[in-house]
């Protein structure tokens, strides 16, 4: 052991992991948007996380460009 403490919770997610994530998520959410619905019509419909889907907006350029 390192002598690090454990601090609990969830492990942080690889960058491979996040960037499968992020392409599971444009496939889920592919469909509704191009139907025209708004965006959190769109999250709400493919039942995907608010906060999850504005942190990638935030933190990928080409995510956001995607959407």
């Amino acid at each position: 052991m390192t002598g690090e403490k454990n601090k609990g919770g969830r492990p942080s997610l690889t960058e491979a992991q996040k960037n499968q994530r992020k392409e599971y998520l444009l496939q889920k959410l592919e469909p509704y948007l191009k139907s025209g619905l708004s965006v959190n019509k769109t999250l709400r419909e493919a039942k995907v996380c608010n906060s999850e889907f504005y942190k990638f907006m935030t933190e990928d350029k080409l995510f956001r460009e995607k959407i």
